[in-house]
This record gives structure tokens, sequence and C-alpha cells, in this order.
């Protein structure tokens, strides 16, 4: 009686390649079972890749303009403020407008300033006007609480309507 090791010398090339690939596949259908089950078992399924669900939790905080608190909470973190605009102010020698809300103000540059003007409104329009804009809180040594614009930040209008 030959072992199984004289019996796999004896057979034949092909049969032998067939057999080889045959358990490759098989041993590689078996991974991809047993990665499903253990991705399943940690919640990883719905065709996102895990890097991105983490991606998509960190959303900017929104945070209301009259809530010092939350303001003072996440002063150097990127946020979006929502509030009614108090005031505005022109610097016109520095070609800067800074428009001032509850308890922050923002500075707008020339940038900031003609993406306004393309969609109609003016900076001195802006009084009494409900916004939202992303950036990042600081405290400025000259206007206090401010929100530094981000650079691909525009102003939204909540509500309100310019001038008034």
């Amino acid at each position: 009686m030959k072992g199984w090791f004289e019996r796999l010398k004896e057979m034949d090339i092909v049969k032998l390649r067939i057999i080889v690939f045959s358990c490759l596949v098989l041993s590689f259908v078996l991974a991809l079972l047993l990665l499903r089950m253990g991705a399943k078992r940690l919640g990883l399924t719905g065709g996102e890749m895990p890097l991105l669900k983490l991606a998509q939790k960190e959303q900017t905080l929104v945070v209301q303009g009259k809530d010092i608190d939350s303001i003072n909470k996440n002063l150097g973190k990127e946020v979006i403020i929502e509030d009614r605009v108090k005031e505005v102010k022109a610097y016109p020698g520095e070609d800067l407008w800074v428009v001032k809300l509850t308890y922050v103000s923002i500075t707008l540059d020339g940038p900031h300033e003609k993406a306004l003007e393309r969609e109609g409104i003016k900076p001195s329009q802006l009084k009494g006007m409900e916004i939202r804009a992303k950036g990042v809180l600081k405290v400025h040594p000259i206007y206090g609480l401010q929100l530094f614009l981000a650079k691909d930040s525009n102003i939204e209008f909540v509500a309100g309507k310019a001038g008034h």
C-alpha cells in the first residue's frame, strides 16, 4: 500500500496543478467568508469603510451666537456660528469690515466681501440679518471674541432681508 506522498509523486502534473489551484481558490473563498462574518460582527457592513465612518462623525459643531458658555467651550476649534448681526463697521483704509454678532465679531476682508457682492449684498446691508458662518473661534486682542473665517467659508443667510 502506497502512502499519500508516494501517490502524489506519481500523479500527473496537470492533475496536481488542478488540485493545488482548487485548494487555493477554496481557501480564498473561505477567507472572504470569515472576513465578512468578522465585519458583520464589528458592525462594519453597509458599504462604508471604517475610516470613512470615523471621518463622517467629525462634523463641524454648530454654536448659537447667544450661548456664551458654548462659545467659550469651543475656543480654538472650528465651528459654525449662527447669530443675528448687531452692527457692521467699515475700516476703508484697511479694506476690512467687522461684523458684530451678540458676543463674537467676524472680520470680512477683500475675498469675503467679493463673495458677498456676488450674491448681491454689500457688507453694510448685513445688519439685522440672521447668518451662519464657519471658522475658528479665537480671542483677538482688539476685537475680543472673533470668528476667523475658513478660506472656503461663505456667510450663509438664515433669515432677514438685506438692509433691515
